[in-house]
């Protein structure tokens, strides 16, 4: 190893060159492994010569070295304490779910120098592809367009995973709308394709899934992997009964032949809607900002399954040891044009941007406030507009993806379909209330396109708007 090659195979209480051929060499003493930039990594340290070598694991039999990182001063000296850390005794990945700064970290214990060091882990520039659309609304249309754009997920997927790139899949609302396909996911002859499409999905014999209106929509967006959606208005359209039926599990027992619907196996978000008092949704309602896996249903633990949350203000996506904050917002106006129940509105049931704003800064500071530093909100606000006025008024939205509008963006290496013109430039950028850049992003709906945001953050969390 050609780092501090004049000390090679120094001690640890002395500054020297090659004292340790004969003893062991470096020493390895601590290892430990941890995940980030989507590979699994050993974190080896060693002992007399003082630091930690990292190792790639993609390939267990072939490890490859990615980087050795040794802060020892061997211009001071180790026995009046001035030499830094010396002697690497113990190692602690922190993953960034767990970590204060909710980045990666490796905790070092140094056994002569008797000092802790915290070392942040990965790069300080992160990429991520933010796949999204809006406004499904699955018609009869989607019985040939939701493979076409499933294709086309699939295929953006497995370009950023070549690329080492981490991808999340969001919607901005109105995944479904009353008419003949939502319909027709409620007849009975249905029923032996839902028992086999759950089966597969959870490895599991499921052979009590049900039929019911709406469950091909969720069904089309628990296969695809979505991550996130915002409520929009026309999850409410059949009523509140419908949409906690559509989402909800219906899990009726203790054994697997009693799960008769999974539901969403993805959180429904809205931080200016509260379902608490609605006697449909409010047990599938957490106020508590939760990581997005844990709106799945386990199927391992089927009575806290039966209980579990699927609608939320906001939720945490990880990849790659990074975290990213999701926000969701629906149309002030809902309860006037759907169905809401007992689905109260925050802030203002009128289009006042700036109260919808302060209604939603609180759950984006509470983010912000757990070291999350790339948010991105899911505002279904029906008018592409509202979208360009709310931005600059919160603090913290790197990236935010309208919905209700079926407003297409699109730049000039974009194929649009026949008839199709873009209305704005894909994406929008402009300056969130901290004067950092943020980007709007639109598609048209009824799984007509996917709309592909490759982005890098820098290490504070700022979108770099030239990449």
């Amino acid at each position: 190893m050609a780092a501090n090659a004049e000390f090679f195979n120094s001690t640890n209480d002395e500054n020297s060159f090659d004292s340790r051929s004969d003893d062991k060499g470096p020493e390895p003493e601590a290892v430990t492994v941890g995940q980030f930039n989507g590979a699994p990594h050993a974190f080896i340290g060693l002992e007399r010569v003082g630091g930690v070598a990292v190792y790639d694991l993609s390939n267990p039999a072939a490890p490859e070295f990615v980087t050795y990182v040794n802060n020892r001063d061997f211009s001071g000296d180790p026995e009046a304490g001035t030499a830094g850390d010396l002697g690497p005794e113990g190692l602690a990945f922190i993953d960034a779910v767990d970590s204060p700064t909710s980045r990666s970290l490796l905790a070092v214990s140094n056994e002569v120098s008797g000092t802790t060091t915290l070392h942040n882990v990965g790069s300080g520039i992160t990429s991520l592809q933010i796949l999204a659309t809006s406004d499904l609304e699955g018609g009869v249309d989607a019985i040939s367009s939701a493979p076409n754009f499933a294709a086309v997920v699939e295929g953006l997927e497995t370009d950023a995973e070549n690329n080492n790139i981490p991808s999340i899949l969001l919607s901005a609302g109105d995944n479904y709308l009353p008419g003949p396909f939502f319909s027709a996911a409620g007849d009975r002859g249905l029923r032996d394709t839902f028992q086999a499409f759950y089966s597969d999905e959870f490895g599991v014999t499921l052979d009590n899934v049900r039929e019911g209106v709406g469950r091909l929509d969720i069904s089309i967006m628990n296969a695809l992997g979505f991550d996130a959606s915002a409520v929009g208005n026309h999850e409410f359209d059949a009523g509140t009964t419908v949409f906690g039926d559509i989402v909800g599990p219906d899990i009726r027992g203790d054994e697997l032949g009693d799960v008769r619907w999974p539901g969403a196996q993805f959180p429904y978000l809205s931080a200016n809607l509260d379902f608490s008092e609605d006697g449909a949704l409010g047990d599938l309602f957490t106020s508590e900002i939760r990581d997005s896996t844990d709106f799945r249903t386990d199927l391992t633990n089927l009575s806290g399954a039966a209980d579990g949350p699927k609608l939320a203000p906001a939720t945490v996506i990880e990849r790659n040891g990074e975290l990213i904050g999701v926000v969701g917002a629906t149309t002030p106006g809902v309860s006037s044009i759907s169905s809401t129940g007992e689905v109260q509105v925050l802030g203002t049931t009128e289009n006042d941007i700036a109260i919808l704003a302060s209604t939603l800064q609180p759950t984006i500071d509470q983010l912000r406030g757990r070291g999350i530093n790339k948010i991105i909100t899911l505002t279904h606000l029906q008018q592409f507009q509202l979208e360009q006025q709310l931005l600059p008024l919160l603090g913290g939205v790197d990236v935010a993806i309208a919905g209700g509008s079926d407003t297409l963006l699109a730049d000039e290496t974009d194929r649009l379909r026949a008839g199709d013109v873009a209305a704005e430039t894909f994406p929008v950028i402009s300056a969130n209330a901290d004067g950092e850049p943020v980007a709007l992003i639109s598609t048209d709906g009824q799984y007509s396109y996917v709309g592909r945001l490759v982005v890098d953050f820098d290490e504070n969390g700022v979108l770099i708007p030239s990449s």
